[in-house]
């Protein structure tokens, strides 16, 4: 099973409303999530998600 990192941002300051990227464990799912709260859009430090979460992604 593969897990996925999920961000919502403010679409007006990145121009990007959701974002998603795709992981062998649920630990680097979560490690993706604290980075971008921590660092940003692109870690940047500019534009920070509205919220983060992670999920289970079973390929079909």
């Amino acid at each position: 099973m593969k897990y996925k990192s999920c961000a919502q941002w403010n679409n007006a300051e990145t121009g990007v409303g959701y974002s998603e990227d795709f992981h062998a464990s649920p630990e680097a799912a979560e490690s993706v999530c604290r980075m971008l709260k921590n660092q940003g859009f692109g870690g940047q430090g500019k534009f920070f998600p509205i919220w983060t979460w992670t999920k289970p992604f079973t390929e079909e």
